[in-house]
């Protein structure tokens, strides 16, 4: 087709980059069924082969180390982003230049070279290399992630709390639950939330949110629960009977005497549990980042005492006078919101 075409007629020209690059696109669709069609080809003997699939992910894991050093290389090196950029575009300007002048085969050559050339400057232009997170992202993600677990903690001791305080058979009915799981360490409730969330995000690279990420928060959830839950029933329960009886009188509904009576009431005994609760949140939360490889502070920390050399060690201390810095500032925030709920304005921090 491409010798039926003359060399003077451009409209013609245009019209055959087109059904080069429907052919192309055709060609590419194809090439990605093929490969899948591989894939699960793959997939089935690895489930036989289970030496070869352990290999394959080594090789894997070696080639994404070679990726991740290559594109290192290119961040410290002349071979950027907008470099790459100007030179492919100067590249595609000579092609252009020859292709209005080509007939014959050579036209289809320079036909898929135009695509190709301007399908990689798309792709370089809109790239953004991965960076490793330095160590101020780590505390941001750490901080994001007890937050998140510390919501979570809140959200369900404080109604369960408060029912407890105000029937004395559901707090009897709750106690011996209570006793059963406080006691129970963040390493043993992390592999079974790391396996229960990871029966719900079979596809992480797919996934709004890490499983690691989501597991720490739900281990620090579990672990930080119970000072809130309990301070919150002993408010609840110590509230002047006077109150009550009043809120009867004026046949007060139960919303009303929640948001009005029993809630303000118990204000400053479950900001007491708050305060405990984000304090052993954050305590676990660096051991859950350790065993879950969430890119936190406990997975710094972890990391460092992997490398083993002597600056690492001081590094890791540095780590560690950081986490107890930020727990006091934690600390130092829920005393403020403590003393702005106290009635009698008694001394709030130990």
């Amino acid at each position: 087709m491409a010798n039926k075409i003359p060399a003077d007629d451009y409209k013609q020209k245009v019209e055959y980059v087109q059904l080069v690059n429907q052919h192309l696109e055709k060609t590419n669709d194809e090439n990605e069924h093929l490969k899948s069609l591989r894939s699960e080809l793959s997939e089935r003997r690895g489930k036989s082969l289970p030496e070869v699939e352990s290999l394959r992910q080594q090789i894997s894991a070696t080639g994404q180390k070679a990726e991740f050093l290559k594109t290192r290389v290119n961040l410290l090196t002349e071979g950027n982003r907008e470099q790459k950029v100007t030179q492919a575009t100067s590249e595609m300007e000579d092609l252009k230049r020859k292709y209005a002048t080509a007939s014959g085969p050579e036209m289809f050559a320079l036909a898929q070279q135009l695509i190709q050339r301007e399908e990689r400057i798309n792709t370089i232009a809109g790239s953004e290399f991965a960076k490793p997170p330095t160590f101020f992202d780590q505390i941001w993600t750490s901080l994001k992630c007890v937050f998140t677990g510390f919501l979570i903690a809140t959200a369900i001791a404080i109604p369960i709390g408060v029912c407890c305080g105000m029937s004395r058979v559901f707090m009897a009915s709750m106690t011996p639950l209570i006793s059963l799981f406080k006691p129970v360490s963040p390493i043993v409730w992390l592999p079974i939330v790391f396996f229960i969330v990871g029966a719900f995000i079979t596809r992480p690279d797919e996934s709004w949110i890490q499983p690691s990420f989501l597991s720490s928060a739900i281990t620090v959830a579990l672990c930080s629960l119970w000072p809130t839950l309990v301070n919150t029933a002993l408010g609840v329960s110590a509230i002047d009977q006077d109150h009550l009886n009043v809120a009867r009188v004026l046949r007060l509904g139960l919303w009303d005497r929640l948001t009005k009576i029993i809630i303000p009431s118990a204000l400053p005994l479950i900001f007491t549990g708050l305060r405990i609760s984000l304090g052993v949140g954050w305590m676990v939360l660096i051991a859950a980042e350790l065993l879950s490889s969430s890119p936190g502070l406990g997975k710094f920390v972890w990391d460092m005492f992997n490398n083993g050399s002597s600056a690492t060690f001081a590094q890791m201390f540095v780590a560690c006078g950081f986490v107890g810095v930020i727990g006091l500032l934690l600390d130092r925030i829920m005393i403020v919101f403590q003393r702005m709920v106290s009635f009698d304005g008694a001394p709030t921090a130990l």
